[in-house]
């Protein structure tokens, strides 16, 4: 499946390019944060079209320096966002790799990680307690976000329960 978007100096097409599933309609001049928009947009259209049904296995890989680490999912404890970069922590070491937040997200398995804040994705079977506004794994103490907070303990305590 193709993602298209148009950029054209005619603003009376874009009822036609929608009718063509065009995914964005760009008219000029556009400025850069647009483009940008629109680029991030089929980006995120692709990668969520092409993205397995099912998570057959156990693991992944990442790209580290020169080499590709296997990750098993059990191992994780949390994942930390540094910018461009991200970096995962398992039980036995860290790894620092190029990746979006949002890229690893979309990779961990939903049912056994959560979001907790913009800068960090916590494996719920690794947090040991709750302090305040933190949550403590592996010894750390890491923030929940106030928008957060009300999801992640409800969650959390439904899943204590069950």
């Amino acid at each position: 499946m193709a993602v298209s978007v148009i950029t054209t100096a005619y603003p009376n097409f874009a009822l036609q390019g929608f009718e063509l599933d065009v995914l964005d309609y760009l008219i000029k001049p556009f400025p850069f944060e647009r483009l940008l928009k629109a680029a991030n947009k089929a980006r995120d259209f692709y990668q969520m079209i092409n993205k397995p049904e099912t998570q057959a296995s156990d693991f992944f890989f990442v790209k580290c320096e020169h080499r590709y680490e296997k990750i098993l999912f059990r191992e994780v404890t949390f994942v930390e966002g540094m910018e461009n970069y991200v970096v995962i922590h398992t039980l036995t070491q860290k790894f620092v790799t190029l990746m979006r937040m949002k890229t690893i997200e979309d990779l961990l398995p939903a049912a056994n990680f959560i979001r907790t804040h913009k800068s960090y994705i916590v494996a719920m079977s690794a947090i040991t307690s709750i302090d305040g506004n933190d949550l403590v794994v592996a010894g750390k103490y890491l923030p929940m976000s106030r928008e957060k907070k009300t999801e992640i303990m409800e969650l959390l305590l439904k899943q204590k329960r069950t």
